[in-house]
């Protein structure tokens, strides 16, 4: 992508300060804020020939609102290519891992009890979702941002829209493996395995999910999960 300074919307200009991350097929991130203010937002640019990508996912996020969803602040064109503006929720959650930072120890381990605090959070997140009629689709260490012990569900590129039963259940399917990982320090691809030891642990926590449930239930449900 050619060297970008600031981008116009309708109604602000944004200066763009750092790159986050350019690996997307779609787009590049940027930390960023407004012209007259110091708010640091991120902005996200489509590259080039991407910019229908960001039809859905601004049409998406114009109709969700809820605290562990990024919130869009903004979005328009300039240079020829679409961007959103959205709040700034920190690191995701596979930075985090690899820095070994909060709410990662320095051995590389993390707490049950951590764990269980950002899986409510994105089941949350998840559950309002579906409720919508509708799916994510790519959830992942790297979809997941943390600050301040808040994680966020972000990249909504992949958006299948249909909300069908199956598709509900491959989002469930990549919680299991984030939880899996964030355990174990191991990756897990194998679906017949997740759904052997994930899956019918998570399907009745998540049909009569409730928000007000402990750290401490949801700490006992994956030991449950590590148990042969």
């Amino acid at each position: 992508m050619f060297c970008l300074t600031h981008m116009k919307s309708r109604t602000q200009t944004y200066v763009l300060d750092e790159l986050i991350d350019a690996t997307s097929a779609y787009s590049a991130v940027y930390k960023a804020h407004p012209q007259d203010s110091s708010e640091l937002v991120v902005a996200k640019i489509a590259k080039e020939d991407k910019n229908e990508v960001f039809d859905n996912e601004q049409s998406l996020l114009e109709k969700l609102t809820h605290p562990h969803i990024i919130k869009l602040h903004d979005a328009g064109e300039d240079w020829g290519r679409r961007f959103l503006i959205l709040e700034y929720g920190g690191q995701s959650l596979r930075k985090l891992q690899d820095a070994r930072q909060h709410p990662w120890n320095n051995d590389g381990t993390i707490a049950f009890s951590d764990v269980a605090h950002l899986t409510l959070q994105i089941l949350s997140a998840l559950h309002y979702i579906h409720q919508q009629g509708m799916v994510h689709n790519d959830i992942s260490l790297n979809n997941i941002i943390v600050q301040n012990d808040t994680a966020k569900l972000i990249d909504f590129n992949h958006h299948a829209g249909s909300g069908l039963p199956r598709e509900r259940q491959n989002d469930l399917d990549n919680i299991g493996l984030i939880v899996y990982e964030l355990i174990t320090q191991r990756c897990l691809h194998d679906s017949n395995i997740l759904e052997q030891q994930f899956c019918h642990i998570f399907d009745p926590m998540y049909n009569r999910f409730r928000l007000n449930y402990s750290a401490e239930e949801l700490t006992h449900l994956l030991k449950r999960m590590m148990t042969p």
